[in-house]
């Protein structure tokens, strides 16, 4: 069994390597997260079961055998729309796997883009890049590798310090030179 290790500066992540295979887990988990989840659905339930405008009309349309189907899933999916990025960052993991000659990033449970597969043999470069954009001020930092090919993949983002993504560099970086030196 392989013994997983976590560095004491990232709780939130776990390395666990054995022969030539390694997994990076990463949790997203954000405190925020819950605030926004907590706060969101007493906001949803105050404005549609508690206050006098809509509630009125919530109440008649529930209780409606053929209307109240369609009014609860009208507000399960208008709940999900707003919660589902801090569900995300309360549930979700990205994983880095290379295994069998493959990099593979998957992000989950809950579905998330940016999963990908990648021949390790195709990888040049691991890199962290600062993203310059000014919407993403609180995450600016990003994994990155540089292919053969010339292209510029992101692995995963939303960091929002820099030692995070320098830490799985590292360890990518290192796991790249001895999968170079083997071959």
């Amino acid at each position: 069994m392989p013994h997983p290790v976590s560095s004491d500066n990232f709780p939130q992540l776990t390395v666990t390597e054995k022969d030539n295979n390694i997994l990076i887990v990463y949790r997203w988990f954000a405190p925020w997260s819950v605030w926004s989840v907590v706060l969101g659905t007493g906001v949803l339930s105050y404005a549609f079961f508690i206050d006098q405008t809509l509630s009125d009309y919530t109440w008649r349309l529930l209780g409606h055998p053929q209307q109240g189907r369609w009014a609860w899933m009208g507000l399960a999916a208008l709940w999900l729309a707003i919660q589902y990025v801090p569900l995300a960052h309360l549930l979700n993991r990205t994983a880095i796997r290379i295994r069998d000659d493959r990099l593979t990033v998957r992000h989950g449970p809950l579905p998330w883009p940016g999963g990908r597969t990648l021949p390790w043999n195709n990888i040049k470069q691991v890199y962290v890049k600062k993203n310059r954009n000014t919407r993403q001020i609180h995450s600016p930092y990003a994994l990155h590798v540089a292919c053969a090919d010339r292209r510029d993949v992101r692995l995963a983002g939303g960091f929002a310090n820099k030692d995070l993504p320098y830490f799985i560099r590292t360890k990518l970086a290192q796991h790249l030179a001895k999968r170079t030196v083997r071959d």
